[in-house]
């Protein structure tokens, strides 16, 4: 797994110019074409972002907005993970969060 910002590509003022370079993209399709490897790009960044830079190589697997996309080697579809998250939990723990936050003095919490 290489993470994309930081890692595969330095840190920019500008996060379009995080873009990887021709030597990058040779290393990364070399170990990704052998099939004892199995390499995943995870990034916070969307898929779209992805597939433009790093979709061509289509060995590679891909995590995509920290984990909320997935986009497995040898496949094109990205799986959309956060449509399959059971988010009521956030209920009771805003309720949670509001008591705590009535009961401080001086303290606001707002969503």
């Amino acid at each position: 797994m290489f993470d994309y910002d930081g890692t595969l590509t330095p840190i920019v003022k500008d996060p379009l110019a995080a873009l990887p370079s021709e030597r990058l993209i040779r290393t990364i399709k070399a170990l990704a074409e052998d099939h004892r490897n199995n390499i995943w790009i995870i990034s916070g960044r969307d898929q779209e972002f992805l597939q433009e830079q790093l979709g061509h190589i289509p060995e590679l697997g891909f995590s995509a907005e920290h984990g909320s996309f997935l986009r497995h080697p040898g496949k094109k579809e990205w799986e959309n993970l956060a449509e399959q998250f059971d988010m009521g939990w956030q209920k009771p723990v805003m309720e949670c969060f509001q008591r705590y936050t009535e009961k401080t003095q001086g303290m606001l919490f707002m969503l």
